[in-house]
């Protein structure tokens, strides 16, 4: 049996989920990478192989199963739709009657694309759930240390992230117990909501409370003296860096965002504020249970078992 020729369709810069997963599917296949925009080089990429996976249902998605029809009817199509290109409408401009396989990285992901985008669902027969896989090697459990007050936010500044909830929520667990510090990772995508956060600082007094680190380049590392990692989200597919800091170790307080119940266990959880500071000055559990927690329902053996599985099932 010939191996299956797999290629990777990806838009330059969003690569993060799919590129630790893409060197790791052998044997019995030879997958490829096409990470650009360039419709010739696009074009030739489909063209060499039997299986095209389409990396997010964005605009490359729309451009390649709209204009390149004639390639994909002789091809299994798959499609990764991770949440952003629902409620930026991109999903509904995609051609599903050209996809045999939608991957989504959770259940409440899946539900909301019933509520955006029926045509998905009466387009395509195969619908599929796997959880993005923690590389565990890359995000070792911290070494033991007194428990600190550190807590620790990576993501990019924008809307989607909750900048807002983030500093009225620190704000009062400062108010609780000052020794409490925030460190911040990530660029800065919207500078609205730096100037923001800059403002509340500076009106509210938190100079010593708060350090925004901008991008990190070996996040693993920059968490070894953290002790929380915080996410306020409106909403989430998965959350990969709550994930990657509770391997380490890190005590997850995760608002309850849309799905969060699905993803992660209720003591991760809170809803309001006041439960915000109740967890982040209440005892934790020991380190290793987050981290277990991560090994069992997220490593990246569960996500490369589960994609192999998909790819190698006959064509529908």
């Amino acid at each position: 049996m010939s191996p299956l020729r797999l290629v990777v369709v990806c838009v330059p810069g969003h690569t993060r989920f799919i590129e630790g997963t893409t060197a790791r599917l052998g044997p019995g296949m030879e997958v490829a990478t096409c990470f650009s925009i360039d419709p010739a080089a696009v074009r030739a990429a489909v063209a060499s192989a039997d299986t095209v996976w389409l990396e997010w249902a964005n605009e490359l998605t729309i451009e390649v199963t709209n204009k390149l029809a004639d390639l994909l009817a002789d091809r299994r199509v798959i499609v990764r739709l991770h949440s952003y290109e629902l409620f930026a409408g991109l999903a509904a401009a995609v051609r599903w009657d050209m996809v045999d396989d939608v991957i989504f990285v959770g259940a409440h992901i899946r539900d909301l694309a019933k509520r955006f985008c029926p045509p998905l669902f009466e387009q395509v027969e195969r619908i599929h759930v796997i959880p993005n896989g923690i590389e565990l090697d890359r995000f070792p459990l911290a070494a033991s240390r007194p428990a600190g007050k550190n807590l620790a936010f990576v993501a990019n500044l924008s809307f989607k992230k909750g900048p807002m909830l983030l500093l009225h929520a620190f704000k009062a667990l400062v108010d609780a117990d000052p020794g409490f510090r925030l460190f911040l990772a990530g660029r800065v995508d919207q500078p609205r909501y730096a100037f923001y956060i800059d403002h509340l600082v500076r009106l509210w007094g938190l100079e010593d409370h708060v350090r925004h680190d901008g991008y990190v380049e070996e996040i693993s590392t920059w968490l070894a003296d953290k002790d929380f990692i915080v996410c306020t989200s409106p909403i989430e597919g998965q959350g990969l860096g709550i994930l990657e800091a509770a391997a380490r170790g890190l005590r997850p307080l995760v608002h309850h965002f849309v799905g969060a119940d699905a993803v992660y266990p209720p003591s991760w959880l809170w809803s309001t504020i006041d439960e915000f500071v109740a967890m982040a000055t209440s005892p934790g559990r020991e380190r290793e249970t987050y981290r277990a927690f991560v090994a069992e329902r997220y490593g990246k053996d569960r996500e490369l078992a589960a994609t192999r599985r998909l790819l190698r099932a006959e064509r529908g």
